[in-house]
């Protein structure tokens, strides 16, 4: 119950602080700083000396009149009946005479006499174009005033303008200003108008150059420390990509590090509308941030991420995106409860689950208390309860990096242990067998062989399984669907890994062209052979000339050094009742002829592939007629033994097609393989047996 009532406690802290951010990204707009001057009348302002070392804006005490007018610059012109007003034109402080695009303000100023001719710098910030007026002469330009958003040109220069007072102690500051595109800006939620200050010269430059200097600071440093960690933890995902929290912490850090390099803008953006931009990019990054910091916890904590943390991580994305154009309006209302139910789960699934493999998770939970320290104290000053401690407000940032710093070291150390774990169970291995040998060396190195002979057993076994799933993936999926052709194929293995091999390829034109082969030996060097020969098959396949293919075999084979493997193929290629083939170490074909019921038997004699180079391989061509039928195969039938030692040969081959060779081409394979069966008689089978039978529509 106390964690849980702690965990909700730290995430009403923190989520404020998330959503601070776009906030912080404005400190410098009217907005953050609408509230009245002590010293300002309804009617004119009083500006001292010690005003202007306080970068004063003169916000208040403006009269604003709709519309424009060139005379309205006049000094002398009668502004009585005009509306009192600021210049923020917020969107819940907009001039009761309203606003379409352009207006005038004007602002009666009393100057004391210590500022007369003395350098002032006028500082202005602004969400249009402006001309300022003071005692009816045009002082200076920001942008071009426009009637419409095709004439108006924003201003994009913050450059500040220096000017001085005349002898006259009561002065007409006139000000023509243009927001065409006022309508989408209060839309977002932040002031259409200006920002008006005055600071004395040589003050306003220290301080710029102290405000740009501590920004870029900051902005350097929080940036550049996030984004160094996301290099660091994505390379070391490619590095070892099982480790995917690397990959979703990395892309954490690259939220983090943009959410502070759009937050930090002082002193670098130009414009208002970069301003507002800046704004929601910060919001998109936050959504992004959240979204794999979801992520990662919850592998970190589960290994697995249910699919409803891909939903939640979806949603918070499509609020970042949402805040990108929307970066006010959105902040007080869906945003604050989406990410506080999310923050709420992570935190609660990382107090509750305790996983046997985060030996470490009190860094990460070190990091977030810090977190919720810092963004407590800032709280707390922002809302005048305590006064800042070294003038210490925005502290949220410093939680953000514990946050950051704590889960690189609980990474680090996690990989460091996994590391140190392997290096113990090493000297682990390496202290009991030195013990083994020592103290139980007959017994133990029984035990030990009896160990690694059932390991290396069960592991030739799966290497065995998946040569053998090799081979039989390499094999036809179907025999070729001809209409000219009946095909029925056999294979059966002496081990796991055969040496047979056999493969179709047809033509665009109709020519069907068979393959059966057959590699010195079996197991898994015969493998390798089947392998080489049926990529040798795509390539060389549909040659036509058989005898020139069997070189190209000759010679690959002979490149790859395979020592004394070689194979034996038949080669036979039939279009239009022609049968051409050849054979290199292979038995004879025999064809059934249906007409005279005799068996013809076509032998070619011929070195197997791989032997010799320039072989002189003969080839021949076979008439047939429709009902014959071809028998393709290696010698595995003929010469397997029975347990007599005595073999089938070739001639028992020859009658079992005699009496079958009628039949369809699956019934003369039963019929053989029966024979086989029954001829072995228990004997071990010691060689691969193969059959491609086809027959003549």
């Amino acid at each position: 119950m106390i964690k849980t009532l702690s965990s909700v406690i730290l995430v009403l802290s923190i989520v404020p602080a998330c959503f601070s951010l776009s906030g912080m990204s404005d400190q410098t707009s009217p907005e953050n700083n609408e509230v009245a001057l002590s010293n300002q009348s309804a009617h004119s302002y009083h500006l001292r000396a010690e005003d202007l070392e306080q970068h004063r804006m003169l916000a208040q005490s403006w009269r604003y009149h709709p519309g424009d007018d060139l005379a309205w610059a006049d000094p002398d012109f009668d502004d009585s009946d005009w509306e009192s007003t600021n210049t923020f034109l917020s969107p819940h402080n907009l001039p009761e005479s309203g606003w379409n695009g352009i207006g005038w303000f004007r602002l009666h100023l009393t100057v004391d006499s210590s500022l007369v001719n003395k350098p002032i710098i006028l500082d202005m910030w602004l969400r249009g174009a402006a001309e300022v007026y003071l005692n009816g002469k045009l002082l200076t330009t920001f942008g071009t005033v426009g009637y419409s958003e095709d004439t108006e040109i924003p201003s994009s220069d913050r450059s500040p303008k220096e000017f001085s007072f005349g002898p006259a102690t009561e002065n007409i500051i006139t000000v023509r200003y243009s927001s065409q595109k006022w309508e989408r800006i209060l839309e977002m939620g932040y002031g259409a108008g200006f920002q008006f200050t005055v600071a004395d010269t040589e003050w306003y430059i220290v301080h710029r150059t102290d405000a740009v200097r501590e920004t870029t600071i900051h902005r350097m440093f929080f940036t550049a420390l996030p984004f160094s960690l996301a290099l660091l933890h994505i390379m070391l995902f490619f590095y070892y990509p099982p480790f995917r929290e690397n990959l979703y912490y990395s892309l954490t850090m690259l939220g983090f590090a943009g959410i502070t390099f759009f937050s930090f803008q002082d002193g670098h953006i130009i414009t208002a509308q970069l301003q507002i931009r800046y704004g929601g990019l910060a919001y998109l990054f936050r959504g992004l941030t959240l979204a794999f910091l979801t992520l990662t916890l919850y592998y970190l904590l589960r290994r697995i991420i249910p699919r409803y943390i891909y939903v939640i991580a979806g949603v918070t994305i499509a609020i970042g995106i949402w805040g990108y154009f929307r970066p006010f309006g959105i902040r007080e209302d869906i945003t604050n409860i989406v990410m506080t139910m999310v923050l709420c789960l992570l935190l609660f699934e990382m107090f509750r689950h305790k996983p046997q493999h985060a030996h470490d998770l009190w860094i990460i939970k070190a990091g977030f208390v810090l977190l919720f320290v810092t963004v407590a104290y800032q709280y707390l000053v922002q809302y005048t309860i305590i006064n800042p401690i070294a003038g210490l407000v925005e502290t949220y940032i410093y939680g953000v990096v514990a946050l950051s710093v704590s889960m690189t070291i609980y990474l680090s150390r996690k990989f460091g242990r996994i590391n140190r774990d392997l290096e113990v169970q090493l000297d682990n291995v390496k202290t009991l067998s030195a013990q083994t040998l020592e103290q139980e060396r007959k017994a133990k190195e029984q035990e030990i062989e009896r160990r690694l002979l059932e390991a290396d057993n069960r592991r030739k076994t799966k290497e065995l399984e998946d040569a053998r799933q090799l081979q039989i993936s390499m094999l036809p999926k179907e025999v070729p669907d001809h209409p000219a052709f009946n095909i029925a194929v056999y294979m059966k293995t002496a081990t796991e890994v055969g040496g047979d091999y056999y493969d179709f390829h047809t033509g665009n034109d109709g020519t069907l062209t068979v393959a059966v082969g057959d590699a010195t030996g079996h197991g898994m060097k015969a493998g390798i052979m089947v392998t080489v020969a049926k990529s040798l098959f795509h390539q060389l396949g549909s040659q036509r000339n058989i005898p020139d293919t069997f070189h190209h075999y000759t010679e690959s084979i002979k490149k790859l050094k395979l020592g004394q493997l070689y194979m034996g193929l038949t080669l036979a290629r039939i279009k239009d009742g022609t049968m051409t083939l050849s054979a290199a170490g292979m038995p004879p074909v025999y064809i059934y002829r249906a007409e005279t019921d005799i068996v013809e038997e076509v032998r070619i004699k011929g070195m197997p592939l791989g032997s010799f180079s320039g072989f002189p391989y003969e080839q021949r061509e076979v008439n047939l007629s429709p009902g014959d039928t071809v028998l393709f195969m290696t010698d595995g039938l003929p010469e397997l033994f029975n347990d007599k030692k005595e073999i089938f040969d070739y001639p028992g081959v020859e009658q079992i097609f005699s009496k079958t060779g009628n039949e369809d081409p699956e019934e003369i394979i039963r019929q053989l393989v029966r024979a086989g069966d029954s001829w072995q008689n228990g004997a071990p089978q010691e060689d691969d047996m193969t059959f491609v039978v086809i027959r003549m529509k």
